[in-house]
């Protein structure tokens, strides 16, 4: 074989392995680009459902509340009740 072949076909190879290279690079940044973006949905998500399970347990509590007082004032009722039909009322 020619010397002028054998670097052609050197040029060649090394020019298309550094193709493969640098493309491979070029779509793991974008891969890398593409999983911090869902990342940072994904975040977003998290932050919003933590969020809303805040706003319900707040709700929750103040139901608890109301039904505790509730149960308070129907107790005071029946008290009173009892204490009418005591007196006659």
């Amino acid at each position: 074989m020619d010397i002028g072949l054998i670097t052609q076909i050197g040029v060649a190879v090394s020019s298309a392995a550094a193709a493969y290279t640098i493309g491979r690079r070029g779509v793991a940044s974008e891969t890398v680009t593409m999983l911090q973006a869902q990342i940072d949905v994904l975040e977003s998500r998290d932050a919003s459902k933590n969020t809303e399970i805040a706003t319900l347990t707040t709700k929750v509590d103040i139901l608890e509340g109301l039904v505790t007082q509730r149960a308070a004032v129907e107790e005071v009722r029946e008290i009173v009740e009892r204490i009418a039909v005591k007196v006659g009322a």
